[in-house]
């Protein structure tokens, strides 16, 4: 893995505080000619690397074309500072796809990936974990749990299903961040 880590750090420089990777100026033996390796510094060199993806439910996140392949630059800048690719699934802290500051990123499995989620576009209720059922008139609360929905209960009132959803997060270790909306 240090083959990918060195020639990651060939390739590209990134800035640890500010999550940002940019192009290094590449030399002639990487081109097949000397007139390819000129275009390719004159467009590319020192300039901010990869760009910007949407997912279809509104999260972003950098990618960047790495060793033939588009790759996420949050798990780029694990590699490039810790030489291995992750563990797991990488967590960005403050939910923000886009901010790739070493210290915003977390090796987490895919259940603490999850307890760290934004409010989803859909919800129609203003608060993750909860709904009013129209049939029975009564707030439901539910939490992810291993894996798994797991029902918390019904109420009578808004208020004591959002209790119920507060206290499961704390039991569970869910980020304070979780729920909220997106920092962007």
């Amino acid at each position: 893995m240090i083959e990918k880590q060195k020639l990651l750090q060939r390739l590209l420089s990134y800035d640890p505080a500010t999550g940002i990777f940019f192009w290094r100026t590449r030399s002639g033996e990487l081109f097949r000619s000397e007139r390819a390796c000129n275009a390719w510094n004159a467009r590319f060199a020192n300039k901010e690397a990869g760009h910007t993806w949407e997912r279809k439910d509104g999260y972003r996140y950098r990618i960047i074309q790495f060793d033939g392949s588009l790759r996420r630059a949050h798990r780029l800048a694990w590699l490039y500072i810790y030489g291995k690719w992750p563990e797991g699934e990488i967590d960005h802290i403050d939910r923000d796809g886009t901010n790739n500051r070493i210290e915003n990123l977390r090796v987490v499995d895919s259940s603490g990936n999850s307890s760290n989620l934004s409010k989803y576009r859909n919800n129609t209720s203003g608060f993750t974990g909860v709904h009013l059922h129209k049939p029975s008139g009564t707030w439901h609360a539910y939490i992810k749990e291993r894996g798994k929905k797991a029902h918390l209960g019904s109420f009578s009132t808004m208020e004591d299903a959002l209790a119920a959803r507060r206290e499961a997060e704390i039991r569970l270790g869910y980020s304070a961040g979780h729920g909220k909306p997106r920092p962007f």
